[in-house]
C-alpha cells in the first residue's frame, strides 16, 4: 500500500471512514490480497472489511438547454452575447464578433446534451455490433443535430 495515497477507504465492520494515512498496521502483509499490505481499520485492526470510496463524477446540468436572444455588449457593440438556459439557470453565457456569431456559438452549446445523448447511443451501438441499419439511423440522428445547428442561425 502506497501510504502517499489520499483518497478515502471505509470499513464495512465498523463504519469507520477516513483516508489511507488512518489506517494502522497490524501485519507484515495484508491477509485478503487486497492492496492493503498490513494495514487496516484502526478500530477493527484488520482489512478485511475495508472499502476503497469512490467520489462521485460530477454531472453537467440535464437538457433541454435553450438559447436566449443575442445581446450587444453595452462597453464594446461589435460583441454580442448570448445566455445558453437550463430550467431557469444560466448554464452558458457564449459571445461572437457580431450577432451570427453569437447566435452560432450558442446554437451549438443549446445542443450540446442532445448531442452527448446520441454520440453515447451511437457508441453503444457500435460496441454491441448491431446491424448495420441502427448506424445508419444514428448517423442519421448525428446528421440532423448538426444540420439543425447550422440551419437555426
Amino acid at each position: 500500500m502506497s501510504k502517499n495515497k489520499k483518497h478515502t477507504v471505509k470499513c464495512c465492520n465498523c463504519s469507520w471512514n477516513g483516508c489511507e494515512d488512518g489506517l494502522v498496521k497490524f501485519g507484515e502483509e495484508g491477509q485478503y490480497g487486497d492492496g492493503y499490505g498490513g494495514y487496516g481499520c484502526p478500530n477493527c485492526k484488520t482489512d478485511e472489511f475495508l472499502a476503497d470510496v469512490e467520489k462521485p463524477k460530477p454531472q453537467h446540468t440535464t437538457g433541454p438547454w435553450k438559447a436566449n436572444q443575442p445581446m450587444q455588449f453595452q462597453k464594446d457593440p461589435i460583441f454580442w452575447h448570448v445566455d445558453v438556459i437550463s430550467g431557469g439557470v444560466r448554464v452558458a453565457q457564449v459571445s461572437g464578433i457580431g450577432k451570427e456569431a453569437a447566435q452560432a456559438n450558442a446554437k451549438l452549446i443549446e445542443k450540446a446534451p442532445k448531442l452527448l445523448t446520441t454520440l453515447k447511443e451511437l457508441i453503444a451501438e457500435i460496441e454491441t455490433d448491431a446491424v448495420p441499419q441502427f448506424i445508419k439511423d444514428m448517423l442519421a440522428a448525428a446528421k440532423k443535430l448538426t444540420d439543425e445547428i447550422e440551419s437555426e442561425v
